[in-house]
């Protein structure tokens, strides 16, 4: 059973917050149908006790209100990986949180279904549920676009990097140690600020987690 999240269906079922339908993906801020032909079906996460003990109930409508939205609007989405980070990991509770016993924050530690949502995403390499919870943003005094515009801004730079390369690897007076040095330097900035401004400006959960590490590698 799915409802609206201001509404009541009285069965008193704790909530449990689902970015899209079940055999759907997120995609950026949009769910997408799996339409694949596949027989295997991917369950809902497992439900367990505040002792960390599996409880005897499944992750279902019999158990469950499940409500379909996202918790995140207006604020940042972010996706829990505990399979690269340790304090990610977290548990689906039988009162329909989310509790994460590693998180650095206290306020982190136990999310209601306000402040999360469950989802699965194509290109993520694991095929189970992932956590979305809810990150505050906080404005930036005298900040005129802020990340998105600092990306901008070094993509822009590229091309004229690039043309600084070509000048010095035509001309001839400028094929001394000093111009390969300088090349090898304009070169490597060119490609850091490629990578940097596509990667900030690419939604998360689009990003495969090998690539992410791979290019984050390359352009130290």
């Amino acid at each position: 059973m799915t409802t609206d999240v201001d509404h009541d269906d009285g069965s008193g079922k704790p909530r449990v917050s689902l970015c899209c339908r079940v055999n759907s993906f997120l995609t950026g801020d949009e769910c997408v149908k799996d339409v694949t032909n596949g027989t295997e079906v991917v369950q809902l996460p497992a439900v367990y006790e505040t002792n960390l003990v599996l409880a005897n109930i499944t992750t279902s409508d019999e158990y469950f209100n499940f409500v379909i939205w996202n918790p995140c609007a207006g604020r940042n989405r972010y996706a829990l990986n505990p399979h690269v980070y340790m304090d990610e990991k977290w548990y689906l509770m039988s009162n329909g949180s989310i509790l994460r016993p590693l998180a650095e924050e206290l306020e982190e530690r136990i999310l209601d279904y306000r402040q999360y949502c469950l989802a699965r995403v194509r290109s993520y390499e694991y095929r189970e549920y992932l956590v979305f919870f809810c990150e505050e943003t906080f404005p930036i005094e005298d900040d005129d676009g802020g990340g998105i515009v600092y990306s901008f801004g070094m993509l822009v730079s590229v091309p004229f990097l690039a043309a600084t390369y070509i000048v010095y690897w035509l001309l001839p007076d400028l094929k001394n140690l000093h111009g390969l040095t300088l090349r090898g330097y304009v070169g490597c900035l060119a490609m850091a600020y490629s990578i940097v401004g596509m990667l900030q400006l690419t939604p998360q959960e689009q990003i495969l987690t090998s690539i992410c590490i791979t290019l984050g590698i390359s352009t130290e």
